[in-house]
């Protein structure tokens, strides 16, 4: 989240059993549509709905398993494609969803709690009176059918047949839309709200929930670059855009850090890097490059009020590296349960979008 925003993460679990434009690709563009709309209509500008997946937006390669648990222990919602995937089975075999999915939907069960997960049934590939696990019969299952390979389909023109999948589709993103709407609007409670026995376990809850949201303002690699820029004399362009992101989110009346240990480290880190950026005006960008410090011609000496501002700078960028290497250190040792790689992912993938929005 950033400068006041509320941020839904949505976690979609897919399989791969059946035709991607089947089920996988429809679903996904549907929950891509009913988000938007949501943040347009119901979120006062507020409202930001990220939609995440499998090792999406993570570098390197990590452990996929992990990867994926992870992912679903902090997300909002959980959409889970509980579609059939053996409609074509021998005599007498049992139905069966994919297994990865039921796997993952356990997991979100126990963590997110039956009120934040949407289940999703294709019936163009399975009969839904008789293929759905008895253990989910009783929860709240959308059904849909969409199939664009069918005979009547695949006889049309390609406007024709786009325009008839995207109305075979309206319902389940309508379905989307209200499941999404709900969960947003009442914020229901997750198994460990339950078993929080202390108001110094609610606190810690909390602070986990908030410093996970302000490490995903920014991606660290960068703010490294920023430093490494600042010795040389340069400013980072990219550095703008995480900056107003993190600072709008400590500014906002929805801070707040129970440890006082940590709100201090965070807060002496926002006042280093936030004090870089009062020597902006040194700055001039060639060919609309990163900002670099103005030096005289021929290596003339500077002014004396622009040399002053060159050393403060230069102090400036170092209170900021020893200030986040203090928050670093705070976060590895008391709160290990926060994946610094994943939030930095995060704060990429809102600059990506943000990017790709505005061209």
């Amino acid at each position: 989240m950033s400068n006041g925003q509320t941020r839904i993460e949505v976690f979609f679990s897919w399989q791969s059993d059946i035709s991607g434009d089947s089920t996988t690709q429809v679903i996904r563009k549907c929950l891509r549509v009913a988000s938007t709309e949501l943040e347009q209509t119901r979120g006062n500008g507020n409202l930001l709905i990220h939609q995440d997946e499998a090792t999406r937006n993570l570098p390197g390669s990590p452990n996929i398993a992990e990867s994926i648990l992870r992912k679903i222990e902090v997300a909002d919602v959980f959409v889970c494609d509980i579609t059939t995937i053996n409609r074509e089975r021998a005599a007498g075999a049992r139905p069966v969803p994919n297994p990865n999915v039921l796997y993952e939907l356990g997991f979100a069960v126990a963590h997110l709690g039956w009120n934040r997960i949407i289940l999703l049934f294709n019936e163009a590939f399975g009969n839904f009176d008789n293929d759905v696990p008895f253990d989910l019969e009783g929860q709240r299952i959308t059904r849909y059918s969409f199939d664009p390979h069918t005979a009547a389909i695949e006889g049309l023109g390609k406007k024709e047949k786009a325009n008839a999948c995207d109305k075979m589709a309206e319902p389940l993103r309508k379905h989307i839309l209200e499941a999404l709407a709900d969960i947003v609007a009442h914020d229901p409670p997750r198994p460990a709200d339950d078993k929080e026995s202390s108001l110094d376990e609610l606190h810690k809850r909390k602070d986990y929930l908030m410093v996970t949201e302000v490490m995903s303002t920014f991606p660290l690699n960068m703010i490294d670059d920023f430093i490494d820029f600042l010795a040389n004399r340069r400013m980072s362009q990219k550095s703008f855009f995480f900056w107003e992101s993190f600072k709008g989110l400590i500014t906002s009346s929805r801070f707040h850090i129970n440890d006082g240990d940590m709100n201090r480290c965070i807060m002496g880190f926002y006042r280093a890097w936030g004090s870089c950026y009062q020597f902006a005006d040194c700055f001039h960008s060639p060919n609309g490059e990163d900002p670099i410090f103005q030096l005289e011609p021929g290596d003339a000496p500077l002014p004396s009020a622009r040399a002053l501002a060159l050393n403060r700078m230069i102090a400036c960028s170092s209170d900021t590296r020893r200030t986040l290497e203090t928050l670093l250190r705070h976060i590895r040792k008391h709160y290990p349960k926060i994946d610094l790689d994943y939030t930095s992912g995060l704060a990429w993938s809102e600059y990506q979008h943000q990017n790709k929005t505005m061209k």
